[in-house]
């Protein structure tokens, strides 16, 4: 607390006195007034030292009790002498930008000559400006170059090429042909694909639907009808896993599943309606002189053939599927060929624990 000179004192307080006129002097010129909010003038009232003048509190002599003089009333605390507020001196006015393109004046007579400068004081006040002129266009030519890296990183990422990375025209090749469909060039890959009738986009092949989808109308297939058809022929062909065909294709792991058992179905649906088995006249016609001279009457050579699988979780299952002369899970089958080489017959799959 302090004083009406400014200055930190203690708390001291005064017993209110019982004259009727200084009763209403404090009324009146003190916040607190008698029966407001259940508030009363009593004995035991007592009002601080900071409402008083200086000269009108007392010390009584051979001892620290305060007294008030005679007559004295509270003062209110607008009343009271305020401190001296100190002004802030107003700061330097300095040169925030440097025009980089205004050439400097030129004077009546051409003269050219460096600026002399009479104190070290305005030689710091000026490199001063200036440095901070250089790195404000500094800071302005970096958030641009900034701006303008951030909006072509946008724009790759935007246009990023999301095509296959393998894809139809690989095929162009004949080894490379071979190796991944089993087909000898691209024409007999394009042959087979018009004899099964897909459509440019595979429309006529009805996906499996994926887990939780909505019945209404999908969306475009991300995959053209002869890319999907390759995808099927290498998974097929090489035995590539649905990881490595998704990263291939650029599609989702899901996706290349529903694909491939979509795409099974439909060229067993296609081709099982060929009828493959030959004639006795075709036999005859297509025989090699080997079979004619030795097995003239020779219709179809037979044999088993078996595939691998993955193990299935169900262990009475696993056991039937086991094939001894494989040595793991298998399926077989029986397979028909002419005395040209060209099949003639494919039986259904069975376990690979069945006797051929």
């Amino acid at each position: 607390m302090y004083d009406e000179n400014g200055k930190k004192t203690r708390f001291r307080f005064f017993t209110f006195p019982k004259d009727e006129m200084l009763r209403r002097i404090w009324e009146n010129r003190v916040a607190r007034k008698s029966g407001k909010d259940g508030f009363r003038i009593t004995k035991a009232t007592v009002v601080c030292n900071v409402h008083f003048r200086t000269d009108d509190i007392l010390r009584v002599p051979g001892g620290s009790r305060l007294d008030l003089r005679k007559g004295a009333v509270p003062l209110k605390w607008n009343e009271r002498p305020k401190e001296k507020e100190k002004k802030r001196t107003a700061p330097r006015q300095r040169e925030t930008s440097l025009n980089v393109n205004k050439s400097p004046p030129k004077s009546s007579n051409q003269d050219h000559s460096v600026k002399k400068f009479s104190t070290t004081s305005e030689i710091v006040q000026v490199g001063n400006a200036n440095v901070d002129s250089l790195l404000i266009l500094a800071s302005k030519a970096l958030c641009k170059l900034n701006n303008e890296l951030a909006e072509k990183v946008k724009l790759l990422t935007s246009n990023e090429d999301k095509s296959p990375i393998f894809s139809v025209n690989n095929l162009a090749d004949d080894e490379k042909c071979k190796h991944y469909t089993g087909f000898p060039n691209y024409a007999v890959f394009i042959a087979v694909f018009d004899l099964l009738k897909p459509g440019m986009n595979g429309e006529n092949v009805k996906l499996v639907s994926a887990p939780n989808a909505h019945t209404g109308r999908g969306r475009r297939r991300p995959l053209s009808g002869k890319e999907q058809f390759l995808l099927t022929l290498m998974r097929l062909r090489r035995g590539f896993s649905t990881e490595h065909l998704e990263w291939l294709f650029r599609i989702d792991k899901s996706t290349v599943s529903r694909i491939f058992v979509s795409w099974v179905n439909f060229i067993y649906l296609r081709l099982s309606a060929i009828p493959i088995w030959p004639t006795r006249e075709q036999v005859d016609q297509t025989m090699p002189q080997t079979f004619k001279d030795s097995f003239p009457k020779t219709r179809v050579i037979i044999d088993c053939t078996e595939f691998y699988c993955e193990a299935p979780a169900s262990l009475e299952l696993k056991g039937n599927m086991y094939s001894d002369y494989k040595g793991r899970e298998t399926y077989k089958t029986l397979v028909g060929i002419t005395p040209a080489g060209s099949v003639s017959f494919v039986s259904q799959l069975y376990y690979g624990s069945l006797s051929d």
